[in-house]
């Protein structure tokens, strides 16, 4: 993740968490996703009546599955005695956000693993034989743009597609494709295969 990024996340992060209830949702929207429409903006802070809070599409689920802390937080600390004593003291509901942060960093570790040892597979491979990633991200989605260009970068442009070597956004679609274009989504699917 850039530097941009990571300070983006952070304060993301710091207004949905940290000062909870002080900074709306709708502004939340607005700073982190300047592209999107207000109409997006409003279903974001929309309330859903007699629906529980996690229901509702909300920007501070997003905000807490980034993996933006630094691996020896992640990994190391947590398994510090001092760690289990505060985790104890104050309950592991007030740590589930960085416990599931954590999971998600070994997964993108697992993540990197593999396609290192993809590369070394594919340099034993012709071009026809690779595997080839689409990268799809929905235009309307309330992510950064930047995780688009993460996701390209993390995986190589030598495992992309030759026809989408960047990726492709989809017009009006938000952060499930599948669910808003399945049409769209299906055909790339069949193009890939």
């Amino acid at each position: 993740m850039s530097r941009d990024c990571g300070l983006l996340y952070g304060l993301w992060f710091l207004m949905s968490k940290a000062l909870d209830g002080f900074i709306s949702e709708t502004t939340i929207t607005r700073l982190i996703s300047p592209q999107i429409s207000e109409g997006d903006v409003e279903g974001y802070g929309a309330p859903y009546q007699h629906l529980p809070a996690y229901a509702k599409p909300t920007t501070e689920h997003f905000a807490h599955i980034g993996t933006a802390l630094p691996q020896f937080f992640l990994k190391y600390l947590r398994e510090t005695p001092l760690w289990k004593v505060c985790e104890a003291i104050c309950g592991p509901r007030n740590f589930s956000d960085l416990n599931t942060l954590a999971l998600l960093s070994e997964r993108a570790d697992t993540a990197r693993y593999y396609w290192q040892e993809k590369q070394l597979e594919d340099q034993k491979e012709t071009i026809q034989e690779r595997l080839k990633i689409v990268v799809v991200f929905g235009d309307r989605n309330p992510l950064p743009k930047g995780y688009k260009e993460t996701f390209v970068h993390l995986i190589g442009k030598d495992h992309m597609a030759d026809w989408a070597p960047d990726g492709i956004w989809l017009q009006n679609a938000g952060h499930f494709p599948m669910e808003d274009k399945p049409e769209d989504v299906a055909n790339l699917i069949a193009r890939l295969t």
